[in-house]
C-alpha cells in the first residue's frame, strides 16, 4: 500500500513520515469496512507517523510517497508464539520416549522452547527488515497517485 505523507524529521537514511486521512483512508471508510491495518491498530486516528526508510534524500517538510508491505503478520505470528509451544511438548515427548525423568523431561521441554524462540526471534527481525515501510518517491498534490 501507498501512503501520501510530510517528512517531519531525516536524518538522511531514515525519516518519519506523517501520514493523514488520505485517498485510502476515505476509500475504506466508504466501503464500510473495519479499514485497513494501520486504521484499526490506530482506533480510528486518521494521523499517524511511519518511520521509513529513505534513498530519495528527502528533507523536512517535503511531501511523499511511502510504500507499506502488506501481509506475513500471521505467518510470523505464528513462528514466534506457536512454534516454541510445540517445541516445548515435542521436547518433553521425546524426554519421555528416551526414558528420561520427570526433571529431565521438563528441562528438555524448556530447552525446545528456548532454542526454537530464540531462532524465531531471530528469524523474525530479519524479515521485519526486509519489509521495512520505505520511500519510494516525492508526493504531489494528486491523491489518485496514491494506493
Amino acid at each position: 500500500m501507498v501512503h501520501k505523507g510530510v517528512v517531519v524529521s531525516s536524518d538522511g537514511t531514515r525519516c518519519r513520515v506523517r501520514i493523514t486521512d488520505s485517498a485510502v483512508c476515505s476509500g475504506c471508510a466508504e466501503r464500510g469496512g473495519p479499514g485497513c491495518p494501520g486504521c484499526i491498530s490506530f482506533g480510528g486516528n486518521k494521523e499517524f507517523y511511519i518511520n521509513a526508510v529513505d534513498r530519495t534524500g528527502a528533507s523536512v517538510g517535503d511531501t511523499v510517497r511511502v510504500r507499506t508491505h502488506d501481509g506475513g503478520n500471521v505467518l510470523k505470528a505464528l513462528m514466534i508464539f506457536l512454534l516454541p509451544v510445540a517445541m516445548m511438548i515435542a521436547g518433553y515427548l521425546i524426554g519421555s520416549l528416551m526414558g528420561l525423568g520427570e526433571g529431565m523431561r521438563v528441562l528438555a521441554a524448556f530447552t525446545g522452547f528456548a532454542v526454537v524462540a530464540v531462532a524465531a526471534a531471530i528469524v523474525a527481525k530479519a524479515e521485519n527488515r526486509k519489509h521495512e515501510p520505505e520511500v519510494i518517491a516525492p508526493g504531489s498534490e494528486d491523491e489518485s497517485e496514491v494506493d
